[in-house]
């Protein structure tokens, strides 16, 4: 009888995620994505599905029990899945970064910057990541990110000049 009880939930569970893909199948199609938001608002189970296909993933890499198998992954791959949803948002934030830069001419994007406002929250954090990065502490940004900002003239410290300059290009903004 208990061979039953897990081969019907087997069944359950085989038919939601086929259901699920479905709908994120739906998604993409609709928003040109899988980035399915965390806070989905139209379809909360699908956003935690999607969260828990790339821990299912992160399991299956390390080679440890998951209900992910390769045909999955294969299914997945299809249609564009991300399986690191993090570097995929900071690269598009690093985009915005850059053309933010060619307007301007710099990297510093103002706090006071309403048309900029999350920009100016990812360049902050990344200059607290930086500072964690450097202090042997758990951060999320990598050598790799580090290089790329640098690279287009990033500035991890704003000192005393910098804020002069920043206070000034604030107050051109503001008018």
């Amino acid at each position: 009888a208990s061979k039953d009880v897990k081969t019907k939930a087997g069944r359950r569970y085989s038919q939601h995620w086929s259901l699920s893909l479905h709908e994120l199948v739906l998604f993409q199609k609709q928003h040109g994505h899988c980035l399915v938001p965390i806070d989905y608002p139209e379809n909360l189970g699908l956003a935690r599905w999607v969260k828990r296909q790339r821990y299912q993933y992160s399991l299956f890499k390390q080679e440890k029990p998951c209900s992910l198998n390769g045909a999955r992954i294969k299914l997945l791959d299809a249609i564009g899945f991300v399986w690191d949803s993090h570097k995929v948002q900071w690269e598009n934030k690093f985009k915005n970064l850059l053309k933010y830069k060619e307007e301007t001419g710099h990297c510093d994007v103002p706090s006071t910057d309403s048309k900029n406002r999350q920009l100016s929250t990812w360049v902050i954090r990344q200059r607290v990541q930086y500072r964690l990065f450097q202090s042997c502490k758990p951060a999320t940004i990598n050598q790799d990110q580090i290089d790329a900002l640098e690279q287009i003239g990033f500035k991890w410290n704003l000192g005393a000049g910098c804020k002069t300059k920043r206070k000034w290009l604030e107050s051109q903004s503001l008018s």
